[in-house]
């Protein structure tokens, strides 16, 4: 009787720890696949206050370094700026402490952290981000909007 207890405690236990464990990751989903190199447009600026960010329009606008819910963006403006970012759901948000400025910005907000905020669409086969970077808690620059699609990284 000791061995059948001594059995049910040493296998029993961890095959219902296995058991249980496969029930709660069977309801878990993987995150959308965000990594790669993106090329952005970007909305024309229509207000008269100048734009946070400056991105070169001929080069793709960003990489995108994904490890699970988590994303490095790189910006290719001249700094190579880098976004800690977290992607919840379809929606991306993103952080950097530094903030690259045209000259009237960096004057006037000098400790500004860079933003991002983006939101994830797959249409078919294209993989698109529409967002805006703008200047945290900044008013002398506007907010800059872009809208993206991956041209490398496809998996």
């Amino acid at each position: 009787m000791k061995i059948v207890l001594l059995y049910l405690v040493l296998v029993g236990l961890p095959v219902l720890g296995v058991v249980g464990i496969l029930r709660l990751g069977g309801r878990l989903g993987a995150p959308p696949d965000i990594g790669g190199v993106w090329r952005a447009e970007i909305a024309p600026a229509a207000q008269l206050v100048p734009p946070c960010v400056e991105l070169a329009p001929d080069a793709p606008a960003f990489d995108v370094e994904q490890s699970g819910v988590h994303a490095d963006v790189t910006l290719n403006d001249p700094a190579r700026t880098r976004l800690e970012a977290i992607l919840r759901g379809t929606r991306l948000w993103g952080r950097a402490a530094s903030l690259p400025m045209l000259g009237t910005a960096r004057a006037a907000c000098p400790q500004a952290p860079l933003e991002l905020a983006a939101d994830f669409i797959m249409d078919g086969r294209v993989a698109q981000l529409a967002g805006q970077l703008w200047a945290g808690g900044c008013a002398a620059c506007a907010p800059v909007s872009f809208r993206a699609e991956r041209v490398s990284g496809d998996r």
